[in-house]
C-alpha cells in the first residue's frame, strides 16, 4: 500500500511505500522544493497522478509514470486550501482557496479554470463533490457569521448556501457526501461530528458522553448545582443531573439547539431561575447575546439594541438584581460598550448612544470582563484595556441615565454608585498616595542607577596614577 502525507515545514510530499513503516521524500527537487503543501488528492485520469495544493498559492502533479512534479496553477494571491476528485469521473478536480473562490479542471489537475466565487465567503476550508455527479459539489467555507456550507449544481459557476438547521458556525475541517440525492452529508467540525441525511438542510451532533473538547467555559446557577452549562468551541452543552442520565448511570451531555455563534465567549445564569441563562458570542454579521428558558436545551437571539453597526462579539455578560428583585443583565462587547436589560433582552439600553463610535465618549470600548455588585445593581466594574476619561457632570436616577464611567488602576472602569460611601473616598485616595510614592521611588532609583553609570565611566577613563 502507497501512502502520501502532505507538509507544510517546506518538505514537499512524503511517500511510503510499506503500509507507513518508512518513509522518504517524493521526488524532491524541481517545482516542489522548499514548498508547504497543504492538501494532496489523487486521480485515477490518464493513468493516474497526485495533485498537491500547496500554501504560497500553486498546484502542482505528479503523473504515476513520471519522476518530477509539473506546475498546473498559480494564484497571484492567496493558497490553496482544500482538494477533491470526483469519483464519478476523476477528470473533474476541485480547489478551494483562501479567496474565497473555487478552481476546476477537467482534466485531471493539469490545467485550472476559475469559477464563481462563494458569495461575502473569504476561504474555503473543506471541498466534497457528490459521489454520483461531479458537477455537484458543496464546501465549507468561513465569511461572515462564522463556517457555513454551500452548494453547487453546475461544477462551481453558481453557489447558493444549504440551511445548516442544527450546525454551529465553527470551523469546518473535512466534509464528505455519501449516497444519492439526497445526500447525506458528514462534517467534521472543531465542535464535533455533525451528520445531515437531507442533503444539509438539518443536522445533528454524533452522540458524546460528554463534552470531548476544549472547554472554555462553565457556568452554574448561584442557587443550584444544576443544571450546569459548559461552553465548547461555538455550542453550548448542558447537564441536568436528573433529567439526563447515560444507561452506565453516568451523567451524559445535551448539545444545545438554535445557538448560532463562531466561539461562546461568555454564560451567566439567573440566579433566581437556573433554567433561564444567557450566552454571549462571537459571531461576524448578527446581534451576539442568546437567551434559554429551559435550561440550555434551546436557545434564541434576543432584540438587537437600536445601534449602529450591528454588534457581533459580546466579550463579557454580568447578572445582578435590583431592589424589586428584577434581574438586569449587561453585555460587554469588543468595539461597541456596554448594554443594559432589565427585560430578558427583549429590549436593550444604549445609554443614549446610537453608533458603536460614540461608546469611548463615556465608556471603555471594549468590555473583556463584568462584575456587577451584588448589594448595587448600578454599581459595575468592567475590565477593559483602553483608558476612559472621568466625567464631572453629576449622574442623573437610573435607568433613564448614561452611567458615567471613571478610570482606576489596572485598567478597570467604574459606574460610580449615586450615593460613594466615605470608605470608597478613602481606599481611592490611599491608592492614589500608594501609586505616587510607588512613581517617586522608582524615579529615585533610576536616577541613583544613572549617577553610579556615569561614575563608573569616569572613572574607567582617567584610572588612577601609579
Amino acid at each position: 500500500m502507497t501512502l502520501y502525507a502532505a507538509t507544510d515545514d517546506w518538505r514537499g510530499v512524503l511517500r511510503s511505500q510499506d503500509g507507513g513503516t518508512s518513509w522518504d521524500f517524493y521526488d524532491y527537487g524541481g517545482e516542489i522544493f522548499g514548498s508547504r503543501v497543504s492538501c494532496l488528492a489523487y486521480t485515477r485520469a490518464g493513468g493516474g497522478a497526485l495533485i498537491a495544493g500547496l500554501l504560497d498559492g500553486r498546484i502542482l502533479f505528479h503523473r504515476k509514470d513520471a519522476d518530477q512534479w509539473e506546475a498546473g496553477f498559480g494564484l497571484s494571491r492567496g493558497a490553496i486550501t482544500a482538494l477533491a476528485v470526483a469519483r464519478s469521473d476523476p477528470r473533474y478536480a476541485y480547489a478551494g482557496t483562501t479567496r474565497g473562490f473555487v478552481l476546476r479542471s477537467q482534466d485531471g489537475g493539469i490545467r485550472w479554470d476559475v469559477m464563481g466565487r462563494v458569495a461575502n465567503e473569504f476561504e474555503i476550508h473543506a471541498l466534497a463533490v457528490a459521489p454520483d455527479n461531479p458537477l455537484h459539489l458543496f464546501v465549507g467555507a468561513y465569511g461572515n457569521g462564522g463556517d457555513t456550507i454551500w452548494e453547487s449544481g453546475d461544477g462551481g459557476e453558481t453557489w447558493h448556501t444549504v440551511a445548516g438547521e442544527g450546525l454551529p458556525r465553527v470551523r469546518i475541517r473535512a466534509l464528505v457526501v455519501t449516497g444519492t440525492p439526497l445526500h447525506r452529508l458528514t462534517a467534521a467540525t472543531t465542535d464535533g461530528l455533525f451528520t445531515s441525511r437531507d442533503g444539509g438542510t438539518h443536522w445533528e451532533k454524533e452522540p458524546l458522553t460528554a463534552p470531548l473538547a476544549q472547554i472554555q467555559t462553565v457556568a452554574l446557577s448561584a442557587r443550584q448545582s444544576s443544571p450546569l452549562y459548559i461552553a465548547v468551541g461555538g455550542s453550548l452543552y448542558v447537564n441536568d443531573g436528573s433529567l439526563y442520565r447515560h444507561p452506565a448511570g453516568e451523567h451524559s451531555w445535551i448539545l444545545g439547539q438554535g445557538l448560532e455563534a463562531e466561539s461562546v465567549r461568555a454564560v451567566v445564569v439567573d440566579p433566581e431561575n437556573p433554567q433561564v441563562a444567557y450566552a454571549g458570542v462571537l459571531l461576524q454579521g448578527n446581534w451576539s447575546v442568546f437567551r434559554t428558558e429551559d435550561g440550555g436545551k434551546t436557545w434564541k437571539r434576543t432584540t438587537p439594541p437600536a445601534i449602529e453597526p450591528v454588534v457581533p462579539d459580546t466579550l463579557s455578560l454580568a447578572i445582578g438584581k435590583s431592589s424589586s428583585g428584577q434581574s438586569v443583565l449587561y453585555a460587554g462587547t469588543m468595539g461597541c460598550g456596554i448594554f443594559r436589560t432589565t427585560d430578558g433582552g427583549r429590549s436593550w439600553e444604549t445609554f443614549g448612544r446610537v453608533r458603536c463610535d460614540q461608546a469611548t465618549e463615556n465608556m471603555p470600548a471594549d468590555a473583556f470582563f463584568l462584575a456587577v455588585d451584588p448589594a448595587n445593581f448600578q454599581r459595575v466594574c468592567a475590565a477593559s484595556g483602553q483608558q476612559v476619561p472621568s466625567p464631572t457632570s453629576t449622574p442623573s436616577p437610573v435607568p433613564s441615565r448614561t452611567p458615567e464611567w471613571t478610570a482606576i488602576p489596572t485598567s478597570i472602569a467604574s459606574v460610580e454608585p449615586e450615593q460613594p460611601s466615605t470608605s470608597s473616598e478613602k481606599q481611592n485616595h490611599t491608592s492614589r498616595l500608594l501609586m505616587n510614592l510607588l512613581w517617586i521611588f522608582g524615579l529615585i532609583i533610576l536616577l541613583l542607577t544613572t549617577w553610579v553609570i556615569v561614575l563608573l565611566k569616569r572613572q574607567h577613563q582617567n584610572p588612577p596614577h601609579r
